[in-house]
């Protein structure tokens, strides 16, 4: 009984020598296999199984292939239209020489993390950081990148993955879709560009449209202040709205109106080269643009009167000058004064001769009367005769 427990631990140190045997032959066996066996890849690693250089298609717009890390470049169908965008999405994981893992943008690092960037995608030959792209997704859980891209090239879209990526050989293949958007489409950043600058052409609209408003306010404003001023200005002229008093104005003041019609009449230019002012003046205080205007209208009448002055002026027959007097000498003045003598002697003596004549003219009518007696006749004579020798003293009474 007591050999029993002896022979257990002995069966059971030769169980753990017989594992450990096996363990050392299975890892020599892996290390002793080819590249090439597909009987390496581990579960969920993808074997490296020989590819076609052309991907399956789906449709039109889509298609897919297996991308296997030894530079072999798959073609892609042609795009229906001209300069397309793609999507191309990289899914699976491969596995190194090494014992590195790897998915289409990362490598293991000693703790097994994918955390080592690689670079090694490569379309149409040129590496995929070295040209305008955009990753719109990605999922380091189920290794799975989508990038968007243009492709201006008339060739059919390749991809390939650099074997020389990390200095090792690797085994396996990623799975790629590959999707042509529909024409006219942006990638995500071009479609971020166009709504950013959507945006800022919106807010410069929209800013331009506050100027406009605060430029119409202000323009409003200034309008409305340039009324109000000649509102005022009107106030102070009431009588240059009157038409009678611009015709009298005009009569009276025509001579200094015409010296400054110069300056009237840039005054008026001035005012009425303000269209949009004068319109509203005139339909709303049709008053006030009369008055401005009332210095114009004014200087219109006195250029009238003042041409129909000078007109009747011309008309009017020049007068004659008369003939300058002839100096007289001494006994022409003489002769003159002599004369005049005569004359006046002659008209005294007519004054005395027309006297008698009228006192003997009277005493002849008053015969002829019927008076009662001769006194009263005698009467009457002598008041006649009275006022006909006051007629001599009389200076009006003269007979020239």
């Amino acid at each position: 009984m007591t050999d029993l427990p002896i022979l257990t631990v002995l069966f059971e140190v030769l169980g753990i020598i017989f594992c450990g045997v096996v363990f050392v032959a299975a890892v020599c066996a892996l290390g002793s296999r080819r590249p090439s066996d597909p009987a390496t890849s581990e579960p969920g690693v993808q074997p490296n199984i020989p590819t076609h250089p052309h991907a399956i298609v789906v449709d039109q717009s889509v298609s897919w292939a297996q991308l296997p890390a030894d530079s072999r470049e798959v073609f892609f169908p042609p795009a229906p239209y001209p300069n397309p965008v793609y999507e191309v999405s990289f899914t699976g994981v491969l596995r190194s020489s090494n014992g590195h893992l790897a998915d289409a943008l990362y490598e293991t690092n000693g703790d097994g993390n994918f955390s080592k960037h690689l670079r090694w995608i490569r379309v149409n030959g040129l590496a995929l950081h070295h040209m305008a792209h955009e990753q719109v997704a990605a999922d380091r859980f189920e290794h799975r990148y989508t990038f968007q891209f243009h492709h201006y090239n008339d060739e059919r879209l390749t991809l390939a993955l650099d074997h020389y990526a990390g200095g090792c050989t690797w085994y396996g293949a990623l799975t790629v879709q590959v999707n042509v958007l529909p024409a006219g489409s942006l990638t995500r950043r071009e479609q971020r560009a166009a709504e950013l600058a959507a945006k800022q052409q919106e807010e410069a609209d929209q800013a331009r449209k506050l100027a406009a408003q605060r430029e119409k306010t202000e323009a409003a404003e200034r309008f409305a202040q340039q009324i109000q001023a000649l509102c005022i200005r009107a106030e102070m002229f009431p009588n240059l709205g009157d038409s009678e008093y611009l015709v009298k104005f005009a009569r009276t003041y025509g001579d200094v109106l015409v010296k400054h019609q110069d300056e009237i009449r840039k005054e008026a230019a001035e005012l009425l080269e303000q269209h949009q002012i004068v319109a509203y003046l005139r339909r709303h205080h049709p008053i006030v643009i009369d008055r401005l205007l009332g210095r114009l209208r004014a200087l219109e009448l006195a250029e009238q009167f003042v041409l129909a002055k000078r007109l009747a002026l011309e008309a009017t027959p020049a007068t004659t000058t008369p003939p300058q007097k002839k100096r007289l000498n001494a006994g022409e003045v003489r002769a003159i004064k002599v004369h005049k003598q005569q004359v006046e002697i002659g008209d005294r003596v007519a004054l005395k001769l027309d006297k008698v004549k009228a006192k003997l003219k009277v005493r002849e009518d008053l015969e002829k009367m019927p008076f009662s007696d001769d006194d009263e006749r005698d009467a009457v004579e002598e008041e006649l005769f009275r006022e006909i020798d006051e007629g001599d003293d009389d200076e009006n009474t003269k007979t020239l």
